[in-house]
């Protein structure tokens, strides 16, 4: 046999050990780390007992995917070598090359030598690796970027929710408050004019200002502050989203202002250039007392132009009928829903050590009319009673972002750059608020209309590396720059006909955001078990406000002058974490968020607020069992918030922010997958939460906080239940079924005022219990069609509304019963 060539390297050869396992032997418990691939292979190899043989060449720049977990040799170097353009054959038994795919025309071929290593033994085919096909022999790794780096859903010292769009897109949940029961620890609720807001662990006192982080491929969205238009949940159609993870506790470090809770993160799915594929799905669907039948329309196609350039398109149409009539004006279904939009991204990567990814967004979300159900007498279930035009809540979104991925030398660099538009118009019946300045024009009707545009630029940039086995940095920078120029009307309109006179009041306002922060963090590997995460963030922030109001009749003019907020917060994290196993990991957190300061528009004691801020301590255990057919992951947390944002009095009996009090949350969460049988699975999760003032209001607020107070919207138990069950019908066409509970808590809306020194009550919502069914068909893996339905028991659940809302008898429900089919082919 010749002698074996240079540029061969025999990667872990296991020196003199004995063969301890064959390629398609037993499974074996891995824990390897992302590191450089010649390094884990060399791990592998110490392992399993084989060999490798690879070119030093093609493998020494490469940086080799994290396999934890038991899995066979095999199936433990698919995961190793997922998305790297190799191959790889055998040599009998105990050997496996590694070679470059034949596309990568500038790599040595080693076909020669490696014949003569193989002298009369015939390798076997060889398998190309794409992401796509890799198999699991029971449950699919799930990897998410909760810390701005891939890493096993498992691995991750971070309770992270992470959930696939794929069974949201077929059961026709694509907004938030269609599918958040299912995520441990998350509540929602909608605003005075129909916007949607998310809290996370019971960390809100209903502001508007986000409590709860958004981000869209690490672009944050959304504005910083309650001027500038507060929370603004993108609700992105799924049908081209990867998936979404759900990052609960405070999250200020690697992600700033707005996570003091926690952070949604939306994961887009990348061009491919492997193979055209594309989705075509077309969906239709009854709600209980909606005017008519909804439809949708969704589609997207992957297209690799060359081997180092793909597109990705996507677009989507749907129509959700509306299902709350209005008695006074005797219009059906007015809480109509229509919403379309698309999204465009070009990936391209010219080598392995440089990709450049391009993305535009674009969506059209309007609903014509308020979901507001009246309880009151006169009126039956699912009416209203509002002013003719008002209700509606149209926002048009716009997200464009800039990857660039490279690497210099054994560091490598991430630029994140991003910029978002939102434009929301919002009409809102007033009538029962604004009745003294629509009286002087003879009406009683009073629309008020909010009318804005928020643009955000965002630019990130990360350096990460490893320094020897022992230490991995990340040192980042970020920057934002958002102006919103805000338009508010207060109209006079009349009551009957919902035409408007004229206009008490008309203003405009602008409100300038931005931020630089310096972050970074550095885990400290002690062994190959255990290990500790440190970081830290400072910030400098600066916010701007004026405002010129013109009033009616009167014709006078009010000018608020330039008023400036500035704040350096700064957050920090320490995470040990030790792995008992390969399959078991414990660990701690200790971690804290913040909510930007901001500026008082009206007369107040103080012109500006500072940040309130979150501490929060955690202990926390992932694990797998079985095989991987069991995952669980369980957290103990407690959160303590300090310089709480409320609502305060001054002399002249005016309203502002100020910052007092003190709240705590603590809890725990569970969340376990299973597969305890052949195409079954089933997913649960738990969730016990004890949010509540540890100090009472003072006694110059509006609001009656005592300690010890709950805080508002947040249940004390939520839990979910989904199982399914996958079963063949022919020998290319497979059948499923399954079935979801979700269950959320008793909880009490925002805190009210008081009379005679003792607090007025505060609206009850009720604990309600949701279930939904489903079942389908597939054919030859390219044919799906699904029968659904959700909310199955027209359960009534209470979102928002009563007491202390603009109609004290108005209820936000849950969406009624709705039945639906959706049919699907994939190429």
């Amino acid at each position: 046999m010749n002698a074996i060539p240079p540029l061969l390297l025999a990667a872990g050869l296991a020196l003199a050990a004995p063969v301890q396992a064959q390629l398609t032997g037993d499974a074996v418990a891995f824990s390897i780390e992302r590191k450089r691939l010649p390094e884990a292979l060399a791990q592998w190899s110490r392992v399993t007992g084989l060999q490798v043989i690879s070119q030093a060449e093609v493998v020494r720049t490469l940086t080799a995917n994290p396999v934890m977990g038991t899995h066979t040799p095999m199936e433990a170097l698919r995961l190793l070598l997922a998305n790297m353009p190799l191959t790889f054959s055998t040599i009998g038994e105990n050997t496996v090359v590694i070679e470059p795919m034949e596309r990568n025309a500038s790599a040595p071929k080693t076909t020669l030598p490696l014949q003569r290593l193989a002298a009369a033994q015939t390798p076997a085919p060889s398998v190309r690796l794409e992401p796509a096909r890799v198999e699991q022999p029971i449950q699919e790794e799930v990897i998410v970027t909760a810390q701005k780096r891939s890493e096993r859903l498992q691995d991750v010292p971070v309770p992270v929710a992470a959930i696939t769009a794929t069974a949201l897109v077929e059961t026709n949940r694509v907004r938030l408050q269609d599918y958040y029961e299912r995520l441990p620890g998350v509540n929602f609720t909608l605003g005075t004019r129909g916007e949607p807001s998310v809290a996370i662990r019971g960390i809100t006192t209903g502001a508007a200002t986000p409590t709860v982080g958004l981000t869209v491929d690490d672009v944050p969205y959304g504005t910083s502050t309650n001027l500038g238009g507060g929370y603004t949940v993108p609700d992105l159609d799924p049908s081209d989203l990867e998936r979404i993870e759900v990052l609960r506790g405070p999250q200020g470090t690697l992600y700033g202002a707005s996570s003091m809770g926690g952070l949604i993160k939306y994961v887009t799915k990348d061009p491919s250039t492997d193979a055209l594929s594309g989705r075509l799905q077309m969906g239709a669907e009854s709600i209980e007392n909606g005017d008519g039948l909804g439809g949708s329309v969704r589609g997207s196609v992957n297209v690799p132009v060359t081997d180092e350039l793909a597109i990705r398109a996507s677009g989507f149409m749907q129509y959700r009928p509306g299902y709350v009539d209005n008695v006074q004006t005797g219009e059906q279904g007015v809480n109509e829903r229509k919403s379309y939009g698309g999204r465009l991204a070009a990936l391209w990567r010219p080598s392995q050590d440089l990709s450049i990814k391009f993305s535009g967004l674009m969506q059209d979300i309007n609903t014509l009319g308020s979901q507001l159900v009246f309880v009151r007498p006169g009126l039956t279930d699912l009416q209203q009673s509002t002013l003719r035009g008002t209700g509606s809540y149209h926002t048009k979104n716009q997200a464009y972002g800039l990857t660039v991925a490279t690497r210099f030398g054994d560091v490598d660099f991430t630029s994140v750059t991003g910029y978002t538009v939102n434009d929301v118009l919002a009409k809102t019946d007033y009538s029962s608020a604004f009745g003294a300045l629509v009286a002087p024009f003879g009406v009683t009707g009073s629309p008020l209309i909010d009318d804005y545009t928020a643009g955000k630029f965002t630019q990130e940039i990360r350096l990460s590396a490893p320094i020897g086995d022992h230490f991995e940095w990340l040192l980042g920078g970020f920057y934002t720059d958002e102006r919103t120029r805000w338009h508010q009307s207060i109209l006079a309109a009349d009551q009957s006909t919902g035409n408007v006179v004229g206009a008490p009041s008309l203003s405009n306002w602008l409100v300038t955001y931005s931020e630089y922060a310096l972050f970074g963090d550095l885990t400290i590997k002690f062994s190959e078990r255990f290990d500790v995460q440190i970081g830290g963030r400072a910030t400098q922030n600066r916010q701007t406000f004026e405002q010129v109001t013109l009033s009616s009749p009167s014709n006078t003019t009010t000018v608020i002058p330039r008023k400036v907020s500035e704040d350096e917060p700064f957050t920090y994290l320490l995470t040990p974490r030790f792995r008992i196993s390969p399959d078991l990991m414990v660990y701690a957190r200790v971690a804290s968020g913040y909510r930007a300061g901001g500026i008082n528009a009206s007369g107040a004691v103080v012109p500006t607020y500072k940040p309130d801020k979150t501490n929060n301590y955690e202990l926390g255990v992932k694990g797998s069992a079985f095989q991987n057919t069991l995952t669980y992951d369980v957290s103990l947390y407690h959160i303590l918030w300090e310089d709480l944002q409320l609502n305060l009095l001054n002399a002249q009996r005016l309203v502002y922010v100020g910052n007092a009090s003190e709240a705590k949350s603590q809890g725990v969460e569970l969340s376990i997958e299973a597969a305890p049988f052949e195409g079954f699975t089933v997913n649960a999760a738990a969730t016990y939460n004890d949010a509540e003032l540890s100090k009472s209001f003072p006694s110059t607020s509006t609001l009656w906080g005592a300690s010890g107070d709950r805080l508002p919207y947040s249940s004390r138990f939520s839990g979910s239940l989904t199982a399914q069950q996958r079963f063949a019908l022919t020998d290319n066409m497979m059948g499923f079924v399954g079935a979801s509970l979700s269950h959320i808590g008793d909880r009490l809306s925002v805190f009210q005022g008081s009379s005679g020194g003792s607090p007025l009550p505060r609206q009850e919502f009720p604990a309600y219990t949701k279930y939904d069914l489903r079942a389908g068909v597939e054919l030859d893996d390219s044919w799906t069609a699904n029968l659904f339905v959700n909310n199955v028991t027209d359960k009534r659940g209470v979102v928002q509304g009563g007491i202390g809302f603009r109609f004290p008898f108005a209820f936000q429900y849950i969406e009624p019963r709705s039945i639906g089919l959706t049919l699907a082919k994939s190429f």
